[in-house]
């Protein structure tokens, strides 16, 4: 026998595949479940354990139980042999020299002294009067018995608890030192983690490889975190905070959300939300990026909503790009994390969730409020950040489409934006923000450089009886008497003075406004007034999806809302053969 195949005896492929299968049953002499590698809802995931096989009838797969490990955890051959014989207890013969033997006995020791920490505190917060404090901060930031459990939560309290803990065990102080469990400070050898929820840091076998506490007193001569520094099994920038809580769940919905911090993770797991994970505080690593890929096909960015978040999410759109790693974006409003999010609107956050945008559609939103669009500066501002945004991206496709939605806001041919993708001039996105909001004050405008772009259009076509639009696209009440006004009058020998006199003042804000776009180099107006149109439909479109989900939410037996939204639904999908020159559509939308 070979060594492959006594790995495999020492295996039942049943037990495996129930990790990742939870509705595995027995029917008859096989078993049945729904297939880990597709969507479906009949189950025709068929394992056989008299010949230690597995094979889907709806997407194809099949084999052993090696290639199912190593086609869920997807990894190569050789990984997949690993991971087998690790879970078998069985020993791959290797030609190993006596610095590998001797570094695998000591990550092993390593790993085990972790586990005994993990315990030791988890016990302390769980049922000792010197958790306190920790069980005190529990309650102060919502977090659930439920999160501790899982996540293996613990307190390490003042003094040397730990250390006393460990030596007493037979553990070395040297080497509890150089593991990163003890620090030693003018020649004292003390706990690193003193006074701090702590909370494991698991690598893919559930292992804990290293801890990051967050002190619950006074911090004001302390880090509010503090992770373990790297040792022989811990490598910060390989792994992510909660990968192996996130595992199935990621399979199942195919996308890992990534944000910032370890309370963060907490409160997404209590809503219900568990395909989630964090740098833990530590920047984004390619590595990183390239583990979330094992796991899922997009990679959801749930940054703080402040100028470091903004940053990092630059950095992994780069990364993603890089290894070709689908991205989007969790905005998260007026919050500053999805913590804040989850504790003031849970299903906000659920549905934020549910609902990510494409991270250069986010990216044109912030670096519109960064920039006031009606000054010179503010255009420039807004169109080199976007341009540099751009650059991050490989797909031309979407780096023109974009790019058609930067020339729209600043009022340029596409063909300027286009020309600066292809410049090699490099753009600081940071910097300049600062710089140009303390000489131009931001002017809020209710009216969006969308519906003014339409409105310019407007008097530039020659026949206005064939335009067949709901006035509810424009969000703006003075865009819209405007358009009213316009379309009654129905000819394009307008009389502004006499218009101005008999509009609202908003009105005739955004007549000047409107006055003052060049249309002279749009060759084809109703081709271009089209396009502008599809846009602020669409957004018209989602903006009444996402309310009427919310309502159905709490009114799920609605079946007025339940038709309006198919309607929406289906007009958004339609939404690239919508015209505003049909007569079908002049109707009222609500």
């Amino acid at each position: 026998m070979s060594e492959i195949e006594e790995l495999k005896s020492r295996l039942d492929i049943v037990d495996v595949i129930k990790q990742y299968v939870p509705d595995l049953k027995r029917t008859g002499r096989s078993y049945k479940g729904r297939c880990p590698f597709h969507n479906e809802k009949t189950p025709s995931f068929i394992v056989t354990p008299d010949m230690q096989i597995f094979k889907c009838f709806g997407c194809g797969e099949g084999g052993d139980v090696i290639s199912f490990i190593q086609k869920i955890e997807r990894v190569e051959f050789g990984q997949a042999l690993n991971i087998a014989a690790e879970r078998a207890g069985f020993e791959l013969k290797r030609n190993y020299s006596e610095k590998d033997e001797f570094l695998k006995k000591e990550k092993a020791r390593v790993i085990e002294a972790n586990k005994l920490a993990a315990k030791f505190w988890n016990y302390i917060l769980k049922s000792l009067p010197a958790g306190k404090p920790g069980r005190d901060y529990m309650r102060k930031r919502n977090i659930r018995p439920e999160e501790m459990n899982k996540f293996v939560l613990g307190y390490a309290p003042k003094g040397n608890n730990l250390k006393n803990f460990l030596v007493s065990k037979g553990y070395n102080i040297k080497d509890l030192v150089n593991w990163g469990l003890l620090i030693e400070r003018d020649g004292k050898v003390m706990d690193k983690f003193r006074d701090r929820l702590i909370l494991p840091n698991l690598d893919l076998q559930g292992n804990p490889i290293g801890f990051s506490g967050r002190i619950v007193g006074p911090s004001e001569y302390a880090p509010k975190y503090l992770n373990s520094s790297e040792t022989l099994v811990y490598k910060k920038g390989e792994i992510l905070m909660g990968v192996y809580q996130a595992r199935d769940a990621a399979r199942l919905e195919k996308a890992i959300i990534l944000e910032e911090g370890n309370i963060d993770l907490l409160s997404s797991h209590k809503v219900g939300v568990n395909n989630i994970v964090a740098t833990g505080g530590t920047a984004l690593t390619e590595q990183q990026c390239k583990l979330i890929k094992r796991y899922a096909d997009v990679v959801y960015f749930a940054f703080d909503s402040d100028a470091a978040g903004l940053k990092a999410l630059l950095k992994g759109i780069e990364i993603a790009e890089r290894i070709e790693l689908k991205h989007k974006v969790i905005p998260l409003g007026k919050y500053q994390d999805p913590d804040d999010m989850i504790n003031h609107e849970p299903q906000q956050w659920i549905n934020a969730v549910a609902n990510p945008i494409n991270s250069m559609a986010h990216l044109l939103q912030v670096y519109q409020q960064d920039a006031d669009l009606g000054t010179a500066d503010g255009k420039t501002l807004f169109s080199e950040h976007m341009v540099a945004a751009l650059k991050l991206l490989e797909d031309e496709v979407q780096k023109l489409h974009f790019a058609e939605q930067v020339s729209l806001l600043v009022g340029v041919p596409k063909q300027v934006i286009v020309d600066q993708l292809q410049s090699n001039k490099q753009v600081k996105f940071a910097e300049k923000a600062t710089e140009v909001k303390e000489v131009a004050p931001v002017v809020q405008s209710h009216a969006s450089p969308q519906e003014i772009y339409l409105l310019a259009l407007l008097l530039q076509m020659k026949d206005l009886s064939k335009i067949e639009i709901s006035t509810e696209i424009f969000s703006d009440v003075n865009c819209r008497e405007l358009f009213i006004k316009l379309t009654r009058l129905g000819n394009t020998d307008y009389d502004f003075t006499q218009i101005f006199a008999e509009i609202s003042d908003g009105a005739a804000e955004v007549l000047q406004q409107v006055l003052l776009i060049d249309t002279s180099t749009i060759t084809d107006i109703e081709q271009e007034f089209a396009w502008v149109y599809r846009i602020l439909y669409g957004s018209y479109l989602q903006t009444q999806i996402l309310a009427l989900r919310q309502k159905l939410a709490s009114e799920t037996e609605n079946s007025e809302l339940l038709t309006k939204l198919q309607y929406f639904t289906t007009e958004k999908h339609n939404l690239k053969n919508s015209s505003p020159f049909d007569a079908n559509k002049a109707q009222n939308l609500n």
